[in-house]
């Protein structure tokens, strides 16, 4: 059983890490132009130090916009989605998926909770409603998300330890 003074510690620091996350997250996609993805990822590695190697931020760059541009599936989650790979992918076939897909299905019910959709289009369609200016369309998904990614990755051991045989059982595998 931890006392008091390591929880709150525990606490302080995800909440620092967090934070820090998604400061760096707009500072890259304001300050350094980078897109929603490449703004997560890089956010995402500095604040947890990460070392996520340039050539996988390269690759997170098409997810821009939804997809090229396309409004589908937000650039943030598709970077989420990078990033928990990165860390607890599988790296050899007969490995099982399950950890990982499953937080990522994690990741999606806290943006979902959070920003209230996965989809770009209908992201930016919520901001416009709301009154967001064009010049600050995406910085609350941008800045939200990274919190959520960097949220899912520091709580992932406590995300495990939750999981009922139950749970595991009727967590949809990939392909159902």
């Amino acid at each position: 059983m931890e006392n008091t003074n390591t929880v709150s510690k525990k606490e302080a620091c995800r909440n620092e890490l967090v934070q820090r996350a998604g400061e760096l997250a707009m500072y890259y996609y304001r300050e350094k132009g980078f897109h929603c993805p490449e703004a997560t990822i890089r956010a995402c590695s500095d604040a947890l130090d990460l070392r996520i190697p340039e050539d996988v931020i390269r690759a997170a760059s098409g997810f821009m916009g939804g997809g090229g541009g396309m409004g589908e599936r937000c650039g943030v989650v598709e970077a989420g989605c990078m990033i928990l790979s990165f860390i607890f992918a599988r790296v050899a076939p007969f490995q099982e998926p399950w950890p990982n897909n499953h937080l990522i299905r994690v990741m999606h019910g806290r943006f979902v909770e959070k920003i209230s959709c996965l989809r770009c289009a209908d992201i930016q369609a919520k901001e416009e409603a709301e009154g967001i200016a064009p010049e600050k369309m995406c910085d609350r998904t941008i800045a939200e998300g990274a919190k959520i990614i960097a949220g899912v990755i520091f709580d992932s051991d406590d995300i495990f330890k939750a999981v009922t045989p139950a749970d595991y059982e009727n967590d949809p595998k990939p392909f159902e």
